[in-house]
């Protein structure tokens, strides 16, 4: 009888959860497209509001236990109950808090790592989430985060971006045992549109998790300074998360709400539609792993302003593609958006050299340098 290989996967959050972001739906195309060939993945998460203990997507399996912060006990006591020489690979996915597998898992191990947090992003999200005790646990979060070069030292990495390989070399891991799978996107999906009219209505758009760390309030505040000059302005605002009804009453506060548009959850189709007609896309975050959205907004001709942070600052071509600003200063902010607004013919030229730009970001590329990084260690001996 063939052997079926296995692979269990730890992440913070799975595909269905309504905070799932770039991350999981990343890392579920690489194993899913894992999966196509014959290799049984399981995927452990914690519980969700009213979401079932397990789902299944072909040989994919979501199982859910615990909560999000529980769970991270819950791993190593199901590792020794239940788990223990059951896989071949045991992929430690790190959006935050690591799963210290290392300490405790004796097979082979794939540490995946998006971006590092840092200090400043911790205790920004945290502080939305739990309040007063959200410093406590940003700081212990940022303790946590500082010890993977010492916990990790000896284990593989898979991460999406140079500038998240380069923050990993400079806290003390060995560039040896970091792989760069550079994040792509369905290429074919947004160029069919990048000749798309755009609207008649000045449309700036956000695409992303509406949390913390996202930065969407400076953006609400560039569009307050902005409808003195351009009273028809449009802000698309794509996406759901925790933040969702405090930006929708910021809004309000800063009499915008009538120029905003929060759509929640949309299709692809419908983002891609959006993104083609939209004027400018704003990614206005404090620190990302990679910015996809404006690579999409790329590929279909938009051109994009994103903070001079990691994981933006590359995304863009300053002046060529779109422009940088500073993160959290709406006004230099304002400034740019009411600039490709108002000088159509430079940003006819921003248009062309984006969809070039994005051209070279393709995911089935992502996805083949990914899983050749899973199945060479599936199929390395463990060292005793």
């Amino acid at each position: 009888m063939r052997y079926t290989k296995k692979i269990i996967i730890f992440h913070w959050r799975d595909i269905l959860n309504p905070e799932s972001g770039g991350a999981e739906n990343l890392l579920f195309k690489i194993v899913q497209n894992l999966s196509f060939e014959g290799i049984q993945v399981i995927w452990v998460a914690p519980r969700f509001p009213n979401a079932p203990p397990i789902s299944k997507f072909g040989r994919v399996i979501v199982y859910r236990i615990g909560n999000r912060y529980n769970i991270y006990l819950l791993i190593p006591l199901f590792y020794f109950i239940k788990w223990h020489k059951k896989f071949d690979l045991f992929v430690d996915s790190i959006t935050g808090i690591p799963w210290f597998t290392p300490l405790y898992v004796r097979e082979k191990k794939l540490a995946v790592i998006y971006h590092l947090g840092k200090k400043e992003t911790f205790i920004k999200d945290l502080r939305h989430r739990v309040g007063i005790f959200g410093s406590i646990l940003a700081a212990l979060a940022f303790i946590l985060e500082k010890s993977i070069p010492l916990v990790y030292r000896g284990v593989d990495i898979l991460t999406f971006s140079k500038d998240t390989r380069d923050e990993l070399v400079d806290i003390g891991l060995s560039p040896s045992r970091i792989h760069i799978a550079q994040e792509g996107i369905e290429l074919s999906r947004y160029i069919k549109f990048a000749s798309c009219q755009k609207d008649l209505i000045p449309t700036v758009v956000y695409v992303g998790r509406l949390v913390a760390t996202k930065g969407i309030e400076h953006l609400l505040q560039a569009t307050s300074m902005i409808v003195n000059k351009i009273p028809n302005i449009r802000l698309i605002i794509i996406g759901r998360g925790y933040l969702e009804e405090k930006l929708k009453e910021y809004s309000k506060s800063l009499g915008i709400s009538s120029n905003v548009l929060f759509t929640g959850y949309v299709t692809e189709e419908e983002k891609i539609s959006i993104l083609s007609r939209a004027h400018v896309l704003v990614h206005p975050s404090l620190r990302e792993g990679w910015a996809t959205p404006v690579i999409e907004a790329n590929a279909c001709g938009t051109p994009a302003i994103g903070t001079d942070v990691p994981g933006v600052r590359n995304t863009i071509i300053n002046g060529v593609t779109g422009y940088l600003v500073p993160y959290g200063n709406p006004k230099v902010l304002a400034e740019k958006i009411i600039s490709i607004i108002t000088e159509p013919e430079k940003t006819q030229k921003m248009a062309k050299m984006a969809i070039e730009f994005a051209s070279q970001y393709d995911i089935n590329k992502t996805i083949e340098m990914a899983i050749k990084v899973f199945k060479i260690l599936m199929n390395e001996k463990q060292k005793p």
